[in-house]
This record gives C-alpha cells, structure tokens and sequence, in this order.
C-alpha cells in the first residue's frame, strides 16, 4: 500500500512535462497566428493602411478665397469685400455646445437666426474647423469678448472678408447680393470648392456669375495627433482669387436714374443698341442687399414680403405689364410689310369702331376721334381707332407674329436668373391657357397692346433698340468683360439674334419719322420733350389700364385709389440718327413718363457727348 505521505515524484515529473508541453504548442500556435497577421497587415495590406496612417497624420484646411469684385463700365467701384471680426467656434474644444452658445449670449447677443445658421453650418464642418456663430462684429462687440475670451477655450474672433455694397439699394436688382449658403444649396454645390465659405450669389449678377465670382479654396497641409487636434503647418497652397466682373452699367446714369423715378414706383431700363449692353436697370423702390449679407432678420424680411411696393419685386425681368400703345409702330410695320396698309391710306376717326354687325363701340383714348388719319399722323397721334381698323383687316396671327419677331413672348436671355416671358395672345394660346375661342374683339385690342397681351419691361427695351437698329435684334446682357487675377481679359461678345426683316427697306424710315415727329411735331403725343433739346428723339408713349371700365364709364384717376390708376409707359432711343441710347420706362399707377426719360437722356447725350 501505497504511504500517502510520500510523494510520487516520477509522476509529479510526467505531469508538469505534460502541461509545460501543451503551454508550448499553444504559445507556438499564437505566434504563428500573430505572425500570419503581421505578414498580412504588413505586407499584403502595406498600401492600404500606410494611406490610411498618412491621411491620419495630414489633414486638410481649407483657405476661404477672395471673391472678385464687380465694376461698372468706367471702372467705377459697384460691389467691394471689406474687413469684418467674426465670432468662430471650434467643436472639438467645447465641451457643452449648448452651454457655451448661452454664455456668449449674455457678452455678444446671438440671435434666434444666428444660432439657426451656426447648427446648420455644424452638420457640413470637421470637429477641427471654425464654425462661424456671430459675422461682422462691431469693434465694440469684438473687443468687450476679447476681455472674456479666456472663459471661452474654442471660442475665437477671427478677422474676414465680407460682401459690401456701397451703393446700397441703387444696384440692388441688377447685382443682387450674397448670403449664407443654405440647406437646399448645400446639398446642390461642390462642397470641397465651398468648404471655407459660407457665402454664396443669391440674386442677381451675384447668382448668375457665381462660378466667375467665387474662385477656388486653398488649402493648409496640417499635421495633426490621433484625437485630430491641429501639431503644425507642414504646407500652404493659396486660394485663388475669384475673377472680376466689369458691368455695361454705368454708373452715373444709374444714379441720375434713381433720381428721377424719387417717389415713383417702376421701372426705367436703358440699353446700347449697338452693342446689347445695359446701360441702366432700375427696379423702383429697391432694397439694401447689405442687410441680406449679414443675415436679415425675420421681422424686416416680413416686412419687405408684406410691403404693398414690392422693394423685393425685381420688376424689369419679372414684371409683366400690358404694353399698351408702345406695340402701334411694330403693328404699323407689319401692316405695311403685309400689304394691309400703306403711307398714304386714311380713314376718318369719330372716336370709336365697331366691328362688322356689331353694336359695341372700340372707344379710341380722344372722345372726339382725330379727324381724318394715315399712318404717320396714326403713330404721331397715338389713334387707336386707326390700329383697330387695321387689326380687323389683318387679323389676330400676323400681329401674333410681329410680337414675336420683336422677341415679346420670349425671355430676352439677358445673364439674369428668373425672367420672365410675358403672353404673346392668339387663338392656340387662347384655347390653350382659357379653352376658350378668340373674338374678333380680342384682336382689336390686341393691335393697341391691351387685353390679354404682357411683355416685360425688359422685353419693351429690347423693342426700342429693335427700331433702333431697324431690325437688327442683339442679346441684351450686363457683363461686359471679366477680369482675371493676371490681368487677362475675357470679352463678352454681343449675340445677334433672328433680325426682322422688311421687304421694302422705306417701311423701316417711314416708322422712324413717326416715331420722331411723336416728340418733333405738335400734336405729338411726347411733343413737349422736343423742348430745349439739342439732340433728336424717337418715342412712343403708352397707358396701360390696370382695370377694364365698362361700356358707359369713363376714366377719372383723381376718384381712383392709387394701385386702380394707369400705368404710364414710353419706349424710345436717341439721337435718331446715330442711337446711343434706347430705353423703356414704366411709371406704376402714375404719369409722366415720357418726362423721366428726358431726364435719363439728357444725363446720358449731353455728358458722354459733352
């Protein structure tokens, strides 16, 4: 029997070799297993990871650029980026984002909507990067934080650049503004071209030629620890400056513009015949694009929408009037190049027409009818009754026609977001907008620029510099060249259009003299603008209705409230021989129009003649 005192030594010995043997074979099997991963992550999968380990040392900052800045023709200063403080925070080093924003508050006041743009602009940016809280800080705001920055580890004022307009609402619908970039926006744009910038074109020049105007980001090559923080600057790459826009406007007429539309609601729009190129873009009244840069507040945003005038309205592309008597010389053409009418055919005018076994008078605008009219005097006194004759004869497609060979029914195509096309009216258009048939009525009034017929007064502009040009149709546009950061130059070249043609080219000059001796002739509708004028002027005045009167009722504006009175308009280009200027004006519920465009001609002739 076996003494349980003893040990059994020869046993104890076969045991222990056992499990050291066991401990080998799986400490053997763990180094071969390791062993095959490090050959595999090292070797297999070397490019993979030293790329990933690279990209996790090095990170790129992005480098805001300078956008370019906007001239008019004469190289005068229309749109600048001016130094601002900005108040920027960091999310990786603050710790409650929340509680931070609320300290701040009680030193620099954040509003509803700067708190509303500082989340948004957190979902698009890296935990490293300035969010923007707080833009164009006064000195006063800027310095009171800087005595409690130190309370604020991840909070810093950073000096930019920022978008000003020193002229403020006097180019404010032809240059538009810039503004924050939105949601919508954020998901349509390049985001790396956008990843130091919080602006973009929201309006205007500034939204048409955002690609011209924004330039390219530049970048800091930063290395960083594996929490991400910023250890140093290893390499720059400098942004590239956004090119520069020089305008057709000018400047001076702008302002001599503005000037004369004081207290009026409407529109003057002025362009070079020659060339297309606009002259003068006056949306009246407008507004001050600087308070959109900034971030405009909800209440005088509301007030704006709400206003009655409209300031945010950009009349010129998006306003669609009747054209009242301006479309008579373009219908005159079309008469004459059809045969239904010619210089020396007449008819007597009581001051009304009736159509063909109908009772209901076409009233012309002078109660006692002007006596006997051909087509001069028809032009010249503004005779409806004489182009409800001709309508009856032509019918409703060639006036149809003659609208759309002058580019009415059309946007012109000007470099602006949003125009308009206005309504060219007739029978498929009718049946089409209405299900409705067309009445000979309908074409009468059509033929005078009433009923159904709209047109823009852009598109009223571009027919003044039609017969300007007696037929010759030019793309009208606002960019006359841009300017890149090593002086080269990129001309925009004027388009040329689908001409309207004449088969007998004395069509064009008996149009021409009427038009004239509607300002040269008394008893011109626009005589008194001959008065004291050293140079020659072609026009066409017109009165839209805003209401339609009934049979029996006459017009009287002073028992009218102001939005019910008529709209005054008038087309026209000077010096007749030689046109440098053509423009449209329309006057909202008032008179006088032809009196502002004698204002914007003389300041135009007799200084860029002087």
């Amino acid at each position: 029997m076996r003494n349980p005192y003893f040990k059994d030594y020869q046993s104890e010995s076969h045991l222990f070799k056992g499990r050291v043997l066991v401990a080998s074979i799986v400490i053997i099997l763990f180094f071969i297993v390791l062993g095959v991963r490090l050959y595999y992550l090292q070797v297999e999968q070397f490019t993979q990871y030293s790329t990933l380990s690279e990209q996790n040392r090095v990170t790129l900052l992005a480098i805001a650029p300078n956008r370019g800045l906007i001239y008019d023709r004469n190289g005068v200063l229309l749109v600048e980026n001016v130094p601002a403080y900005g108040l920027h925070l960091i999310p990786e080093k603050v710790k409650n984002i929340g509680e931070t924003l609320d300290a701040i508050n009680a030193i620099v006041p954040l509003s509803a909507e700067d708190r509303q743009n500082f989340y948004q602009q957190l979902k698009y940016r890296r935990r490293f990067e300035g969010v923007p809280l707080k833009v164009n800080l006064d000195e006063a705001l800027a310095a009171k934080f800087s005595v409690h920055s130190y309370q604020f580890p991840g909070v810093k004022i950073a000096a930019e650049l920022i978008r000003h307009y020193p002229y403020e609402a006097i180019f404010s619908h032809a240059i538009g503004y810039v503004g924050r970039i939105n949601e919508q926006e954020m998901t349509n744009i390049d985001k790396a071209s956008y990843s130091a910038t919080q602006y973009i074109g929201k309006t205007g020049i500034e939204q048409f030629y955002e690609k011209e105007l924004h330039g390219s980001p530049g970048f800091q090559h930063a290395e960083t620890d594996v929490h991400g923080h910023i250890i140093r600057i290893l390499k720059s790459e400098p942004p590239t400056h956004g090119n520069d826009l020089y305008l057709t406007l000018d400047s001076q007429l702008q302002l001599a513009s503005v000037a004369a539309m004081e207290g009026k609601r409407g529109v003057i729009v002025a362009i070079e015949p020659s060339t297309g190129g606009v002259l003068a873009f006056v949306s009246q009244p407008g507004f001050d694009p600087n308070l959109f840069v900034q971030g405009i507040g909800q209440d005088i945003y509301k007030q704006m929408l709400d206003s009655w005038e409209r300031p945010l309205f950009n009349r010129i592309l998006r306003g669609q009037y009747p054209p009242a008597s301006t479309v008579k010389p373009m219908v005159a053409l079309q008469g004459l190049q059809l045969g239904f009418t010619t210089p020396n055919y007449s008819i007597s005018d009581p001051g009304f027409y009736r159509l063909p076994n109908v009772k209901r008078p076409y009233r012309d605008w002078r109660k006692q009818g002007h006596g006997y009219v051909n087509l001069h005097k028809a032009i010249v006194q503004s005779c409806d009754t004489y182009f409800y004759n001709l309508a009856h004869k032509m019918g409703i497609d060639p006036i149809t026609d003659i609208y759309q060979q002058f580019g009415l029914g059309s946007p012109t195509g000007i470099d602006l977001i949003g125009e308009l096309s206005g309504v060219v009216p007739g029978k498929e258009w009718k049946r089409a907008n209405l299900n409705e048939s067309w009445y000979p009525g309908e074409t009468l009034i059509t033929a005078i620029g009433q009923g159904f017929a709209l047109a823009t007064p852009l598109q009223l502009a571009h027919m003044a510099t039609v017969l300007a040009n007696q037929g010759e149709r030019i793309k009208p546009h606002l960019v006359q060249h841009l300017q890149k950061q090593n002086g080269e130059i990129i001309q925009n070249t004027p388009e040329k259009l689908t001409p309207v043609t004449q088969k007998n080219p004395e069509h064009w000059a008996l149009i021409q003299k009427s038009i004239h001796d509607v300002i040269a002739e008394p008893g011109g509708t626009a005589y008194r603008l001959s008065r004291n004028t050293p140079y020659t002027i072609a026009g066409k005045t017109g009165t839209a209705q805003v209401f339609t009167l009934g049979q029996n009722e006459e017009y009287d504006a002073n028992i009218l409230d102001e939005h019910l009175r008529d709209h005054a308009l008038f087309i026209g280009y000077a010096p007749v021989e030689s046109p440098q200027i053509a423009l449209a004006i329309i006057l909202e519920n008032n008179t006088g129009a032809a009196d502002v465009a004698k204002q914007v001609f003389d300041n135009y002739l007799l200084r860029t003649n002087s």
